[in-house]
């Protein structure tokens, strides 16, 4: 099982709760509020650096979980 912080956790949470799969898209809209966070950035580029995120090209806040990051995220959800 891969290890995670907990604002990779978060991270994870938040695709399981748009239930999505691997290389399925899901945006993190910066419009409706403020910036992410530091920490929120920190751990998204570590996620990314280590193949279990992609960040998509068509749009700039737009996430796919990859095959590696989906098996985490199902791992972490029986943890």
């Amino acid at each position: 099982m891969v290890s995670v912080d907990s604002a990779e956790a978060e991270i994870l949470r938040l695709f399981r709760g748009y239930g999505v799969r691997a290389h399925e898209m899901v945006f993190f809209n910066r419009t409706a509020g403020k910036d992410h966070s530091t920490k929120f950035n920190h751990a998204m580029q570590s996620m990314i650096d280590r193949g279990l995120v992609i960040r998509e090209q068509r749009h700039r806040d737009a996430y796919s979980l990859s095959v590696s990051g989906y098996q985490a995220l199902v791992a972490f959800g029986k943890a």
